[in-house]
């Protein structure tokens, strides 16, 4: 199946989904013309942050670019996009490419641009997140931003998706000669075509919470924001929970990650859990955390914990990274395991992206209150 026909097909079936399906989340709407642009900083081929911000009075062209879509390659080996970037840089437009694709690295983007002696540079958006907020859906797409940070175009950069027109319309050319000569835009819109951008999995947003430890205090989410969180879900009462603080696995890694600003949070969804019983359990192991009571389970559903342990980690922007197991070892036998927390928060602290964000978790099962 080519591209292009494997791009009109997810159309086709997203929208029969569409009308018949209910999200159970609302998510926010792709930004569209004639609302404003949504503000983003990324970093550049050499690593250097731009924001969208940085160009606040000029004309800003953003293009979806993928190396390894033919689409995309079609463009540059025509040098369709770089000529354009060139013809109206001394007009004050600027041109900014972004790549979206899940595996596309910032020194890739950096061989790319030194390959093609591309006049602009290419920013990195490996999560996604930016091409997902302009609802780029194929590689090229673009998008035209005006000096007041309006979106004023959105589509494709022409109007011969194969290839084999002599004259094909330039719809970015068009739309950027009717803005600088102060016209209204006569096509806002067109129909992107292309490769489907290759987005890596949208990460979940970690649900907010206010929680009471041991203490009796009250502990929220939010009071952490800008830090990398751990939560641990936990029972006492249960064998393989309890291995992990006779090991001690929990004690061990959470004061190894304090002073690089890591937070650990326990969570005991245990219907029959209590403050004072909490207290008693941080106290015997002398823990250095906290251990929240959720006895009515309302977060550890929120966060689908199934067993205890079960682990999640929550990055600076309040997204969940790593959701899990606390290791590879379910009977505690292995001499050599792979601790799949350290790991994450090795990654994570270094910059990377976490290269294993999910396992099976082991344990008992979470013992919710039953639903009335």
């Amino acid at each position: 199946m080519t591209e292009v026909k494997h791009w009109t097909y997810l159309v086709i079936v997203a929208a029969a989904l569409a009308a018949v399906a209910v999200p159970l989340h609302a998510k926010p709407a792709p930004a569209e013309p004639n609302k404003p642009a949504p503000a983003f900083t990324l970093p550049d081929h050499n690593g250097k942050p731009v924001r969208l911000a940085d160009f606040k009075g000029k004309a800003v062209v953003l293009e979806w670019v993928n190396p390894d879509c033919p689409f995309s390659k079609r463009q540059y080996t025509k040098g369709v996009t770089k000529a354009l970037a060139e013809k109206y840089a001394p007009k004050g437009v600027v041109w900014l490419a972004i790549n979206s694709t899940n595996y596309w690295t910032t020194e890739k983007n950096a061989g790319w641009v030194k390959a093609n002696k591309l006049p602009y540079p290419i920013l990195n958006d490996q999560s996604g997140d930016v091409g997902r907020a302009y609802g780029a859906s194929t590689t090229p797409d673009i998008r035209i931003v005006d000096g007041k940070g309006k979106l004023v175009y959105a589509g494709a950069i022409d109007d011969d998706p194969r290839g084999n027109k002599d004259a094909p319309t330039n719809y970015v050319a068009q739309a950027l000669d009717e803005h600088l000569a102060g016209k209204k835009i006569s096509t806002p819109k067109t129909r992107p075509y292309g490769c489907s951008v290759k987005y890596a999995p949208a990460v979940p947003k970690a649900p907010g919470f206010t929680l009471t430890d041991h203490n009796g205090k009250k502990v929220s989410l939010a009071d952490y924001r800008g830090k990398i969180v751990v939560l641990e879900w936990i029972n006492p009462k249960c064998p393989v929970s309890r291995r992990h603080y006779t090991t001690p696995t929990m004690k061990t890694l959470a004061t190894r990650y304090a002073p690089k600003g890591v937070v650990w949070l326990a969570v005991n969804s245990s219907n029959y859990a209590t403050v004072a019983s909490n207290k008693q359990w941080a106290e015997k192991y002398e823990l250095p955390y906290a251990i929240l009571d959720d006895s009515a389970g309302k977060v550890g559903k929120a966060y689908d914990a199934k067993t205890t342990p079960d682990m999640r980690i929550i990055d600076k922007t309040g997204k969940i990274v790593y959701a899990g197991g606390i290791d590879d070892d379910p009977r505690g036998r292995n001499e050599k395991k792979t601790n799949y927390v350290a790991k994450a928060l090795d990654e994570l602290l270094a910059g990377k992206k976490v290269s294993t964000p999910k396992t099976k978790p082991y344990g008992c099962s979470v013992k919710y209150a039953k639903a009335r």
